[in-house]
């Protein structure tokens, strides 16, 4: 790029101007971001929507009222069994201890589990839990996919229930 000399003066070509400069960078900038909010729009996944989003949402409050109100009333705590060594196609071990206010094994009616697939509701399922003794209640599922899976361990005791959830990533 040659500069002209017209009447003393320097004549600049576009790529010396700053204001050329500046815009490319504004462009670089604008790029990255974009690059930057898509790569996180493919790496997390929405969640689920639920088809009675609607009833879940004014019941919510009372849900949750009755889930402390068994908190309290019961004393039941509910452990979970560790980390979750999950492959897509063999059966994982999952575990849970219910306890009660005195730390003894509490004795609920039935418990489940309830694997939600957030990026696809086609492959949810649920599976009963069995009691194996001292509180704690197994059950070995089998994740028919990789990747995150969102796990609701209840249990339940007449017209109550108590829940506790958890994120897993299911390895190939």
């Amino acid at each position: 790029m040659e500069r002209e000399m017209i009447q003393g003066e320097v004549k600049e070509t576009a790529l010396q101007s700053p204001w050329v400069w500046a815009l490319f960078i504004f462009m670089g900038v604008v790029l990255a971001a974009n690059g930057t909010l898509i790569y996180f729009a493919f790496k997390t996944r929405p969640n689920l929507v639920v088809s009675d989003y609607y009833e879940r949402g004014k019941n919510y409050e009372a849900r949750l009222n009755l889930k402390n109100r068994m908190k309290k009333d019961l004393g039941w705590r509910m452990d979970e069994g560790g980390k979750i060594a999950a492959s897509a196609g063999r059966p994982a071990s999952v575990t849970v201890t219910i306890t009660d206010k005195d730390g003894l094994p509490a004795a609920p009616e039935a418990v489940k589990l309830y694997a939600y697939r957030p990026s696809d509701a086609r492959h949810d399922f649920e599976l009963p839990m069995t009691k194996t003794g001292n509180g704690q209640f197994v059950v070995d599922a089998v994740f028919p996919l990789k990747g995150v899976w969102d796990l609701i361990i209840e249990a339940e005791k007449g017209d109550e229930r108590m829940n506790i959830a958890r994120r897993i990533t299911v390895l190939p």
